[in-house]
């Protein structure tokens, strides 16, 4: 029987927090050294590879890159996306319009 996801344990077969909680200092140090040089910014994680099964990320090796992204590139990163056709322009521009303003904050 498998037990029920809770605040606390997290979502079982989520790869994605246990990714974060393994790479927490260098994700941090991206966004710390990004901020000391840009200001208010994002950090971009790009995982290099699909995890199409559940993965224990203490173990296997998940290839990724960080960058940090300025305040004032936000805008024109989503968008590069969007005329590449990754996201679809509505999803793009709420999330130009959700993240803009809570980077400012």
């Amino acid at each position: 029987m498998r037990p029920s996801n809770s605040v606390w344990q997290g979502n079982f077969g989520y790869w994605q927090n246990s990714f974060i909680h393994n790479n927490l200092l260098v994700i941090g140090y991206t966004g710390w050294k990004g901020f000391q040089s840009f200001g208010r910014g994002v950090v971009i994680c790009d995982v290099d590879t699909k995890v199409t099964h559940p993965t224990n990320t203490s173990l296997d090796t998940v290839p990724f890159t960080l960058q940090f992204l300025p305040s004032d590139l936000i805008g024109f990163y989503l968008r590069s996306f969007q005329d590449c056709g990754a996201i679809s322009q509505s999803i793009c521009s709420s999330m130009i319009s959700s993240i803009s303003p809570a980077v400012a904050t």
